[in-house]
């Protein structure tokens, strides 16, 4: 009677072992498999966490003083702060609020690192990435300014805002709880890393690699120095390609400091000028006011 009990006990654990197991397998690159569907900690939290208004009102403890930040109901943050690097810990904050997984992947791509979230699927990518060495860039970049922080205050300065945003970012993922982590994370089974400076610059190589690299001008010169034959490369890459559209018809070299106004746009503006030491800023009443009247009609 008493093995007839443990065995019907037994078949009965099977079915629910079993849907445990299947649920924490992995699918392809999805690491976090079906369990994602569990009541508690899957997607049903995250659908929770997005159930918070759009115009809302935020306040933070800074580096040096506390920081309001302001949701319209546009969803356009405004931080208000007694120094820079409290606003800049604002920024980070709203950053990793609004873009952590964006953040996070952006990372990973530049570094050549991105097969360590999906495995053998970005090998490709991961290997280009490393080719190009933006990690080493932005290693090489950040050493620099940690040289010179002592002796020049711009770098000091830019040292002392990028830390803020850095400790900003890493205060939003500090406070993430299941409802506010990106759902991205939890399909993928990964937890993302502390922030640091060295991510902040790696962050600008991206974006600067993504605005002008290319290998256009390394194979045209390959093509120049192989053809040795300037008018045949000339006619082949012109400077002005007949079939372009450009803003200013003719080509003109204009130098800066001759003509400080663009063709057809705006006076340019004067030097901009600023203190290494930043000072208490008073938050203006109506400014709030206004941004406040916003949070009403929602």
């Amino acid at each position: 009677m008493l093995k007839r009990k443990l065995l019907n006990v037994g078949l009965s654990l099977i079915g629910p072992v079993a849907l445990i197991i299947l649920l924490s397998m992995p699918i392809g690159p999805l690491a976090g498999g079906l369990g994602i569907l569990q009541p508690w900690g899957g997607v049903f939290d995250t659908g929770r966490g997005l159930n918070e208004p759009v115009a809302q009102e935020i306040r933070l403890d800074g580096i040096e003083n506390d920081i309001h930040i302001l949701i319209d109901h546009y969803g356009v943050p405004h931080i208000y702060a007694a120094s820079a690097a409290d606003a800049y810990f604002g920024l980070g904050y709203m950053h990793a609020k609004d873009r952590l997984f964006q953040m996070v992947i952006q990372k990973h791509l530049a570094a050549g690192r991105v097969s360590e979230i999906v495995g053998a699927y970005a090998n490709s990518s991961d290997k280009i990435y490393r080719t190009i060495g933006l990690h080493r860039t932005a290693q090489k970049t950040r050493d620099w300014y940690l040289e010179h922080e002592a002796t020049m205050p711009e770098a000091a300065y830019a040292l002392e805002l990028m830390n803020g945003q850095v400790r900003g970012i890493n205060a939003f993922m500090n406070s993430m709880t299941s409802e506010t982590q990106p759902i991205e994370f939890k399909l993928l089974g990964i937890e993302p890393e502390p922030w640091t400076l060295q991510d902040m610059f790696l962050g600008a190589s991206f974006i600067t690699w993504s605005l002008t690299g290319d290998f256009d001008d390394l194979t045209r010169l390959w093509l120049k120095e192989n053809i040795q034959n300037d008018s045949m490369y000339e006619e082949l890459y012109p400077d002005l390609m007949p079939y372009a559209s450009y803003v200013v018809s003719e080509q003109t070299n204009l130098d800066l400091e001759d003509y400080p106004n663009a063709p057809g746009g705006y006076p340019a503006t004067p030097q901009l000028s600023y203190s290494t030491e930043a000072g208490p800023a008073e938050i203006e009443q109506h400014k709030l006011e206004a941004l406040l009247a916003t949070l009403l009609p929602v």
